[in-house]
């Protein structure tokens, strides 16, 4: 059986992993890359699948193969496309948010 020390840093899971790698990869972008692109990439749209454990984060229904990465801070607002502004939606929360912050 494995011990957990308290305190000590515990290993960064598969989603946690990706995230920073992306996390590491936005940092790169110019402000001007940041804003242009509106649609969250293959890589970004499955951290945000892993960090939401398959549920929409709205209502907490068990994800299908409909679901879709929402912006936080809709884009049209200024909000930016990265996995820190995301969350892994179902299409009808979704598209009744539409525009608005969750």
């Amino acid at each position: 059986m494995v011990e957990k020390k308290i305190g000590a840093p515990q290993p960064k899971n598969t989603g946690e992993k990706m995230i920073d790698a992306i996390q590491h990869d936005f940092n790169k972008l110019t402000k001007a890359e940041m804003f242009r692109r509106r649609h969250f990439n293959n890589a970004e749209r499955e951290a945000l699948y892993i960090a939401a454990g398959g549920l929409c984060a709205i209502c907490g229904i068990t994800l299908d193969e409909l679901w879709e990465p929402d912006h936080i801070i809709p884009f049209s607002d200024g909000g930016i496309t990265d996995v820190t502004n995301g969350q892994a939606t179902c299409r009808p929360c979704n598209r009744r948010k539409g525009a608005r912050n969750a």
